[in-house]
């Protein structure tokens, strides 16, 4: 999308009327969502404080192999390793305050509040849009379809085991790398598909020793 803004931007830029785009925010890697585009660089700059301020709020869509409690999610996130300046962190550690207080260079606060958690059904199907008959990369039936209770399909996947599967609404408290992720594997319930976390599924950082 970026190649295509400044391709934009640059063909806008030489006509009488300027009507360039501005990005206000990315999506990360395997996430869908809406991407917010400013008309001029004055109101990209009111969005941009915002979101430093904490001033809209977020909320995610994350699907799982187990139910997620309700309510409020707190941990201790590891914002970087002793001795290693951009060190990427592993495990999230039970909630501490004082711990946090006391480190706050090495460990920050990563909260979340689940709004929602239900159960979701997911039928063979093929990537939304696709005619029938048609096939995707993987083959025909390669893909799931996911469906709430009313039918709506929302998301397609690759070919996925038996489920269940649950659907949970989340509301982004701070904002810490891969925070959705490393708290849903820190609480027993990773991501469906989340090769990097779902190995320290249910695991914290509870001692006191540097790594």
């Amino acid at each position: 999308m970026e190649t295509f803004l400044a391709q934009r931007n640059r063909e806008e830029k030489k006509k009488a009327h300027d009507s360039r785009l501005y990005v206000t925010g990315r999506l990360d890697v395997c996430t869908g969502g809406i991407c917010l585009l400013a008309k001029n660089s004055g109101y990209a700059r009111k969005i941009h404080t915002l979101l430093a301020k904490r001033g809209i709020e977020k909320h995610y869509m994350a699907l799982t192999h187990k139910p997620v409690a309700l309510g409020p999610m707190n941990h201790c996130f590891r914002a970087r390793r002793v001795g290693h300046k951009n060190s990427k962190p592993t495990l999230l550690r039970t909630y501490d305050p004082d711990l946090c207080a006391r480190e706050p260079e090495v460990w920050k606060k990563a909260a979340l509040e689940v709004l929602s958690c239900k159960e979701v059904q997911l039928r063979p199907g093929s990537s939304p849009g696709s005619s029938p008959g048609s096939s995707s990369a993987g083959g025909a039936g390669s893909h799931h379809l996911i469906e709430k209770a009313e039918g709506r399909p929302v998301a397609a996947l690759p070919s996925l085991p038996p489920g269940p599967y649950y659907e949970s609404q989340i509301r982004l408290i701070t904002g810490r790398t891969h925070q959705i992720r490393l708290q849903l594997a820190a609480a027993g319930s990773a991501l469906v598909g989340d090769s990097r976390y779902r190995p320290v599924e249910g695991l914290l950082d509870d001692h006191d020793d540097d790594l």
